[in-house]
């Protein structure tokens, strides 16, 4: 049993499928996450846009309601 040296590859060279993968199924892995990716990325944008509103407001909201109880 000889033990090969796998070649480490390149940041840009990653592929998500498998060697024993037909090319049909690595074609449709790459469709897919070109298909997903960019709405999961999407959506956690909005995520993160949106809380950082909420906390924004709240804080706004925080002051504003003390300088009303306190007049």
């Amino acid at each position: 049993m000889s033990l090969t040296a796998v070649k480490p590859r390149k940041w840009y060279q990653v592929r998500w499928f498998q060697d024993y993968d037909t090319p049909v199924e690595r074609k449709l892995i790459v469709k897919l996450d070109l298909l997903i990716v960019p709405y999961v990325f999407l959506a956690y944008w909005v995520k993160y846009i949106d809380q950082a509103n909420i906390s924004t407001i709240s804080a706004t909201l925080v002051r504003c309601i003390w300088l009303t109880f306190s007049r």
